[in-house]
């Protein structure tokens, strides 16, 4: 068996929780067989990132096991078969689901949406109450609805994401795979920082609109209650402009190859997104440590968690600045919530608990009957066909 998994570019899997999502499925397939990969937009990511970075995470990708095709997705199709290619988002699937239907009609297309991206827009059109956000989520809704609708298969990170796509569309057929942990040992919290409170995000607009809430609204309430508290900001998201009483008790760290030595030095992790699609992976990879996290429940959605359990979930200003300010001042419950936070993970989302899913998939794709285009589109691919095949090439 042989699957092409496609994305814009090589995983970044030190920079986004998606790309490591990703880059942990592909691991976990080739225990059914072989897997390759072809990066859409590999210039793009080289101009954004730089050459020596793209060729760090394309390396890391090969060592891995994985193999890429050095020619372009219609001669990779046309050259081998496959039993499923699986394109990361759907801006990225609905232009190339015509090609491989006509390529390789019994190859079955799998979607991975990794977060049903106009639930969250919508979720941005309610904080902003922008009528242009309202928009852009309702044009985004059609395009990605209809890809999904054209594929044979939804990956979705939740099965509340699921439930999204079903209400919307029961014809919409998904499968589950969870953002996926390797469980660490437990960390033991460090009494250097008995007041380190830690935020791990890359820019986007729902990590840099976390920031401006939590610099805004949340952090000076906790500086009233303790105000030795520093809060310690990791990745490339964007603060806002800070005075210089909350700035004195801000560390900005930037991006950092390994996350993991700043989240065992800090005291507390916290996710105050107020919009946002899938499981977030700051949540998931703090727990997977033994961190305790207080999260919004935006922060916390997809993972089933119970307030007071595995995290303290709070929606409000003052609940959020009391709900850390309770941590730091009760090492009780501290403790209680990491333990409940790390089992959860390892009996849930752990690469050990994940690979019985990754089993139950690949069953699932082999009794799917992949989908015929409609006739219009069945016409327009023959069309294109004996146009390469015939013309095309004359006239080059």
């Amino acid at each position: 068996m042989r699957y092409l998994f496609v994305s814009d570019s090589y995983p970044e899997f030190d920079r986004n929780s998606a790309d490591f999502r990703l880059s942990q499925l592909m691991v976990a397939m080739m225990a059914y067989g072989e897997v390759d990969f072809w990066a859409i937009g590999e210039g793009r990511q080289a101009a954004a990132i730089g050459q020596d970075e793209t060729r760090r995470y394309k390396k890391t990708l090969t060592e891995s096991g994985v193999h890429i095709p050095p020619v372009g997705l219609s001669s990779v199709l046309k050259k081998q078969a496959y039993e499923a290619v699986f394109i990361e988002w759907y801006y990225s699937a609905a232009p190339q689901i015509d090609l491989i239907r006509s390529v390789r009609p019994q190859t079955k297309i799998i979607t991975d949406s990794v977060d049903v991206v106009f639930n969250r827009l919508r979720a941005k059109a309610q904080v902003s109450g922008l009528p242009e956000d309202r928009r852009k989520a309702d044009e985004v809704q059609n395009l990605e609805l209809d890809t999904y609708r054209r594929s044979d298969l939804v990956l979705s990170v939740s099965d509340q994401d699921a439930r999204i796509l079903a209400d919307e569309d029961a014809s919409i057929r998904t499968f589950t795979i969870p953002n996926i942990h390797p469980l660490h040992d437990c960390i033991t919290l460090s009494p250097d920082a008995p007041g380190t409170l830690v935020f791990v995000g890359s820019k986007s607009e729902a990590n840099d609109d976390a920031m401006r809430y939590f610099c805004g609204q949340i952090l000076p309430l906790i500086l009233d209650q303790e105000p030795e508290t520093i809060f310690r900001v990791v990745g490339t998201v964007e603060l806002p402009k800070l005075d210089e009483t909350i700035s004195r008790s801000v560390e900005r760290l930037g991006f950092v190859p390994d996350t993991r030595p700043y989240l065992e030095s800090s005291l507390i992790s916290v996710a105050p997104l107020r919009f946002g699609g899938g499981m977030k992976g700051k949540v998931g990879e703090a727990m997977s440590l033994g961190l305790p996290v207080v999260s919004t429940t935006t922060g916390a959605e997809g993972f089933g968690v119970e307030s007071g359990r595995e995290a303290l979930v709070a929606d409000d200003p003052q609940a959020f600045a009391d709900a850390v300010v309770k941590l730091i001042r009760e090492p009780e419950l501290r403790e209680n919530l990491r333990l409940a936070g790390w089992n959860f993970i390892r009996d849930n989302y752990s690469d050990r608990a994940v690979r019985k899913r990754v089993r139950e998939l690949v069953d699932c794709i082999a009794r799917i009957n992949p989908k015929r285009p409609s006739w219009p589109r069945r016409a327009a691919l023959g069309a294109k066909n004996l146009w390469d095949q015939h013309i095309s090439w004359r006239l080059q």
